[in-house]
């Protein structure tokens, strides 16, 4: 997103270019925060990620998307056990930056899951009952109906839940136990391009549509995981 009018005191000059995270403190950006229904779409400072320094290419927008992937390793770090949920591009991405911790696996239900998920050496569960130990650490990387907290998450566990998850719904048994959620508030888009670059092009073609005009965003969307839109200024 190209600055057209700063707000007042906010800091920002016109002409810079910056990412949009979809959520603020507030909700969802055009669900709970209005602003974007107009020529312009109006961006709380907050939703802004700085994009200074770094090439702006056509995939900047999984820059910044991942760009909480530094904020996720710290809690991969000083976690005991971690689980990734989802079968798409987004637990491929974080698989690829928590693999080297040996601490986490990938819970992958649906039966038409990314088959490069295998090919990252963690563990691959396919249902709840593969898994032998509790968890401290569960990452949602896609909107799911149910989650069994008495059999999956330990005492104070964090769920941390990706920018591309917006429902969540939590069913207890009993007592529940403590738990935190938390949604990414750091974006460091320089830190998420390593990762970005070492997924193979066969997977970057297979689930990324790069189009040049908004009315080409519906098709593509049946036929890809991610697309991202391009679209062209005027000379």
């Amino acid at each position: 997103m190209r600055v057209v009018e700063p707000g007042i005191e906010t800091g920002v000059m016109p002409g810079e270019v910056y990412g949009v995270k979809p959520y603020v403190a507030h909700g969802i950006l055009g669900l709970d925060v209005d602003g974007l229904a107009s020529e312009y779409a109006v961006i709380p400072k907050e939703a802004l990620v700085s994009l200074k320094g770094i090439e702006l290419e056509k995939v900047s927008p999984l820059h910044v998307e991942f760009g909480y992937v530094h904020e996720l390793t710290k809690l991969v770090e000083s976690s005991s056990r971690g689980l990734i949920v989802g079968c798409g591009f987004t637990a491929y991405v974080l698989g690829l930056a928590v693999k080297n911790y040996r601490n986490s696996e990938i819970l992958c239900i649906d039966t038409e899951y990314l088959k490069s998920l295998r090919d990252l050496g963690l563990p691959l569960k396919r249902d709840l009952e593969n898994l032998k130990d509790k968890v401290d650490l569960l990452v949602l990387t896609e909107d799911i109906e149910m989650i069994d907290l008495r059999n999956l998450l330990r005492e104070n566990a964090w769920i941390y839940i990706t920018p591309g998850t917006f429902t969540l719904s939590l069913h207890y048994h009993g007592i529940p136990p403590k738990i935190k959620l938390a949604r990414p508030r750091v974006f460091k888009p320089k830190y998420s391009m390593r990762f970005l670059n070492k997924v193979s092009p066969h997977i970057t073609e297979s689930q990324i549509k790069i189009v040049n005009e908004l009315s080409q965003v519906i098709e593509a969307l049946s036929l890809f995981e991610r697309v991202l839109v391009n679209l062209r200024r005027e000379a």
